[in-house]
C-alpha cells in the first residue's frame, strides 16, 4: 500500500514539474520589444533665423543741399517708379547756397557748383523716383538735404533675402544652391521658398547675453516675396541639406556596437534574437539610415541592452514602432 502512495506522490510532482518548468524557463528569458524595420522618406535640416533685407536699394541724392518745399512720402510708403518725392524750394535753396559760398565752409561743395546753382533756373523743381519700392529711410535736417548721404532711400522689395548666421559646428553641412523654407511671427501662418545664395568666406563672433559664438553669415534668397514681407523682419530659415526615399530607418537605441565598433542589431527570429551586422548611413530626425544588413519588414529588438549574446531565446512584445 505504501508502496503505491510513494508512487501516486512521485506521479504527483513529476505532473507539476511538467507543467510549471516550461513556465520557469520562459520566464527567464529576456523580455524585448520589437520592431518592423519600416522605410521612410527623410529631410535634413540646418535651423538658423536672421533678417529680413532687400536685395538692392536706390539711392536719391542732391548736388547741393536742398530746401525741401514739399515731402510727398513717409518711411514705409510704396513708391512706383516716376512717382513724385518731394518739391525743392528753389529760392531758398539758392539763397542757402550763397550763405554757404560767403561763410567759406562748403563741405566739400566745389565752389563752380555752388556758382551753377545759385541761379534758381539750374535747381530742379522736384525730384521723381526712378524705381519702385518701399521708402525706408529719409535724411533731412531742418528740411534740408546733405549732398553726402542719400536724402531718400527705396528698397526694392520685389528682391528679398534673408541674412542669417549658422554656427561654426554645422555650416559644413550648409552649401550654395540648397533649398530653404523660411517662416516668421512677422507673416504668421505664411512660408515661403528661398535658395542659399551666398556663404561668406570667414567666420565672425556673434555676441549673446552671456557669451560669444562663432558663426558663418549666409544669404538665403526669397522666391516670390509678396507684400506681406518686410524689410527688417525676423524670419526662421530652414535648410533643407539633403533627402532621401524609401529609406530603411531604425531608431538609434535598437544599435549595440561590438568591442571592435562594430554596429549590429539583433534580429527576432523564431523566438530567438539572433545578431546581425549592419552599416549605418545618415542621421536623421527620427533614427538612422541602414545601408546594409537588414530589410524592410525585418523584425529586430528595441531594447537591446536585455540580451546578453547570440542566439538567446527571448520573450517579445511588440514595441511602439
Amino acid at each position: 500500500m505504501k508502496k503505491y502512495i510513494v508512487l501516486s506522490i512521485i506521479t504527483v510532482i513529476f505532473l507539476v514539474t511538467a507543467m510549471v518548468a516550461p513556465n520557469v524557463i520562459i520566464s527567464n528569458r529576456p523580455s524585448v520589444k520589437v520592431l518592423t524595420a519600416q522605410t521612410d522618406d527623410i529631410q535634413t535640416t540646418v535651423l538658423t533665423s536672421g533678417k529680413v533685407e532687400e536685395t538692392s536699394k536706390y539711392n536719391v541724392k542732391t548736388d547741393i543741399p536742398m530746401v525741401i518745399k514739399d515731402m510727398n512720402i513717409a518711411v514705409g510708403d510704396e513708391v512706383k517708379k516716376g512717382d513724385l518725392l518731394f518739391t525743392v524750394d528753389k529760392d531758398a535753396t539758392a539763397q542757402n547756397l550763397i550763405r554757404i559760398m560767403n561763410s567759406g565752409v562748403t563741405g566739400g561743395i566745389s565752389q563752380d557748383t555752388l556758382l551753377q546753382y545759385s541761379n534758381t533756373e539750374n535747381i530742379e523743381n522736384a525730384f521723381y523716383a526712378d524705381a519702385s519700392g518701399i521708402v525706408s529711410s529719409i535724411n533731412l535736417t531742418d528740411k534740408v538735404s546733405n549732398p553726402n548721404i542719400p536724402a531718400i532711400v527705396i528698397a526694392n522689395t520685389e528682391k528679398l533675402q534673408v541674412k542669417v548666421s549658422i554656427s561654426e559646428d554645422i555650416i559644413s553641412g550648409v552649401s550654395l544652391g540648397q533649398s530653404a523654407v523660411i517662416t516668421g511671427s512677422g507673416f504668421k501662418g505664411r512660408e515661403y521658398k528661398g535658395t542659399v545664395t551666398k556663404i561668406f568666406p570667414a567666420a565672425t563672433e556673434m555676441m549673446g547675453v552671456a557669451s560669444s559664438q562663432t558663426v558663418v553669415n549666409a544669404i538665403v534668397s526669397i522666391d516670390k516675396p509678396d507684400k506681406y514681407l518686410k524689410p527688417g523682419f525676423t524670419a526662421k530659415v530652414k535648410i533643407i541639406t539633403d533627402t532621401g526615399k524609401n529609406i530603411l530607418i531604425i531608431p538609434y537605441e535598437s544599435i549595440t556596437q561590438d568591442e571592435n565598433q562594430k554596429e549590429y542589431v539583433y534580429k527576432i527570429d523564431n523566438g530567438r534574437a539572433v545578431k546581425h551586422y549592419i552599416k549605418t548611413g545618415r542621421e536623421v530626425e527620427n533614427g538612422v539610415e541602414i545601408l546594409e544588413g537588414l530589410k524592410r519588414g525585418d523584425r529586430i529588438a528595441e531594447n537591446p541592452e536585455n540580451i546578453k549574446g547570440n542566439l538567446i531565446l527571448v520573450n517579445t512584445k511588440a514595441g511602439d514602432r
